[in-house]
């Protein structure tokens, strides 16, 4: 909640001012985008980034912390088959 809402939004759909500033930031709450992220590679960016927008995270969080993130974020698309 403190380093990704400002963007992401609480409950992972961005925020207005998010996607004015960042037109194609993803929305987690997207089960099909959801779908084709790993754990791994939500940990990846947020160990390295991705792209100008998207900032590093590995001074802030420990490598558990960013598990526990993704872990997180994977559940804000709720089940396969729900609609966002």
């Amino acid at each position: 909640m403190d380093n990704c809402r400002t963007c992401h939004g609480a409950a992972g759909k961005p925020t207005h001012m998010a996607l004015t500033q960042y037109p194609k930031i993803p929305s987690f709450a997207d089960t099909t985008l959801m779908r084709g992220l790993s754990e791994d590679s939500i940990v990846a960016v947020l160990q390295h980034g991705l792209g100008k927008d998207m900032r590093s995270f590995k001074q802030k969080l420990t490598p558990a912390e960013m598990v526990a993130v993704a872990r997180f974020v994977r559940t804000l698309a709720g089940s396969p088959g729900k609609t966002p």
